[in-house]
């Protein structure tokens, strides 16, 4: 992998994030959040809050971004930690690369939303673009880690009911 500085930055904050003690999903949650918020953002990135069918979501666009081709994004955390917070800076990076407009799902978070809540939210937000009139082959889904099973769930449903 050729060196990046960004990638050490990230390196290093999770080393630093593992030497402390968390004892509490709270705890752990403002950890998280403390540590990849401080990843920069171009000012040239657009981000707009909205509610994608009632889930709260951001949509993050590069000046090239087209509106027609939307990438919808599912967080990692193992679906108890992690938020557009935590990822608005990775996703303004996948906008610009892929000329995509991206919505970034809040899905909502383990415990207290056991499953099938985040897949629930994920169908949500899907349904929600098909209704602004986004053409379903214009739509890609994305997610790291946890967000990664959200998409082959929300997919197994989508190619389930067709």
């Amino acid at each position: 992998m050729a060196h990046s500085p960004h990638l050490d930055r990230v390196i290093g904050l999770i080393k630093a994030r593992a030497q402390t003690v968390r004892t509490t999903t709270d705890e752990d949650r403002a950890s998280y959040e403390n540590m990849l918020a401080s990843m920069p953002m171009a000012e040239d990135i657009a981000t707009q809050r909205v509610g994608a069918g009632g889930v709260p979501a951001e949509w993050i666009r590069a000046p090239q971004a087209r509106t027609d081709r939307v990438m919808l994004y599912f967080h990692g955390g193992g679906y108890v930690i992690g938020s557009m917070r935590t990822h608005r800076a990775m996703l303004a990076e996948i906008s610009r690369a892929s000329d995509f407009s991206v919505l970034g799902l809040e899905y909502r978070l383990a415990p207290e939303n056991p499953f099938p809540a985040p897949v629930e939210d994920a169908l949500t937000a899907y349904r929600w673009l098909l209704h602004m009139g986004i053409e379903p082959g214009k739509i890609v889904l994305g997610g790291d880690s946890a967000g990664g099973g959200l998409v082959v769930s929300a997919l197994a449903w989508i190619f389930h009911k067709n």
